[in-house]
């Protein structure tokens, strides 16, 4: 079997922008095979850079790995240029920050964008983060690199302890996607890939309202015995069809 450090030539430099909870969390698997790592904190994530500088921990992960922290204004293109993976770790409140800071850094390598969430587009369709981020680039003046989006059912706190965690890497250049997956992936972090980067994002974004939306039939249509299973099993299945 092929591991991680054999399929990408050993350890690699791996650029992390965004120190909140998710961003933060994604250094554990990226040091837990043996990366060099740097964590930059957005303009947002000012709280989280003094804690890590004190040697405080994360404020919402607690204890990182040995990561290098900087201010994300502090980077350079010269930087960026020796990272392999260009991870996004900004909400969707960030993205248009993320947008400047790739044109301002013109990272050549694949960029990884963990953000979920629809993105408004006027009186156009609503589109994934990762089906918007290449034309809100190119709009802009920059170049951009292969993208994948990352989705899954992942909480940041337990990627971050390292329990068990089942995400897609998803793009349309399969070998930015190979090459993403196995600098990330470890024994706690499995990670499958897609050629499907829209339905993928797109199904991360509407998992959560969908499962809200089951639970509130288990809630709401109960018997003496508990939930009825009929019109919860029916709620799952439209569920899964909906996505």
């Amino acid at each position: 079997m092929t591991t991680t450090q054999e399929a990408t030539g050993g350890a690699a430099e791996i650029l992390i922008l965004g120190a909140g909870a998710m961003g933060a969390a994604l250094a554990v698997p990226a040091c837990a095979n043996g990366h060099a790592v740097t964590l930059a904190a957005t303009p947002a994530d000012g709280a989280v850079f003094d804690a890590l500088t004190r040697g405080d921990g994360h404020p919402d992960l607690g204890p990182l790995p040995d990561v290098a922290v900087r201010r994300a204004a502090d980077l350079t293109a010269e930087d960026a240029s020796r990272a392999v993976l260009v991870i996004l770790g900004v909400a969707s409140r960030g993205v248009e920050w993320a947008v400047d800071a790739l044109i301002r850094l013109a990272p050549r390598c694949p960029v990884a964008m963990a953000t979920k969430g629809l993105a408004a587009r006027g009186e156009e369709r609503p589109a994934t983060y990762v089906d918007a981020l290449p034309g809100m680039v190119a709009a802009r003046g920059g170049t951009m690199p292969p993208l994948v989006g990352i989705a899954g059912p992942c909480l940041a706190r337990e990627l971050a302890e390292r329990r068990p965690t089942a995400v897609v890497f998803a793009g349309d250049d399969a070998d930015a996607v190979a090459r993403a997956a196995a600098l990330m992936r470890t024994g706690f972090y499995r990670v499958e890939e897609s050629d499907d980067p829209v339905g993928v994002a797109a199904c991360a974004a509407l998992k959560n309202p969908l499962a809200i939306g089951v639970a509130a039939v288990e809630a709401a249509i109960r018997g003496e015995d508990g939930p009825a299973h009929n019109p919860l099993a029916l709620a799952f299945q439209r569920a899964v069809d909906e996505m």
